[in-house]
């Protein structure tokens, strides 16, 4: 805090005028007022630096919210993914064993015949 009691009586001791050293007091004083915050005013930060804190918070929290819920869905969304191709990859594997099956099948049908033949030709 400025003493402008004690500053105009160091002034007038170190040989400055009365009137000089109220000039000095009152220079420096209008400057401090306009220029230095007051306790107060950093009262009134403090304030307000809690209430913005706290809304960020708030902010946030709701953001992070909002993103797990976003995260949930698309987890879900590849989950379904993740079942549809496998249900696919199923369907495919039985129609392939169907076929390999079917051309199994038919190549013994084939060379039975073939070997029929041999054997009615010989």
């Amino acid at each position: 805090m400025f003493n402008s009691l004690r500053y105009t009586k160091s002034l007038e001791e170190a040989g400055v005028a009365r009137n000089q050293a109220e000039a000095h007091v009152g220079i420096m004083a209008d400057m401090m007022g306009s220029h230095f915050a007051t306790t107060q005013d950093m009262k009134d930060l403090r304030v307000e630096l809690t209430q913005d804190m706290e809304k960020l918070r708030t902010d946030l929290r709701q953001d992070m919210a909002q993103l797990r819920s976003d995260l949930m869905q698309e987890i879900y969304q590849v989950n379904q993914d993740l079942v549809t191709i496998h249900n696919k990859m199923d369907n495919l594997e039985y129609r392939l064993t169907i076929k390999l099956g079917g051309l199994l099948a038919g190549s013994i049908a084939l060379a039975a015949t073939v070997m029929t033949l041999i054997i009615k030709l010989v």
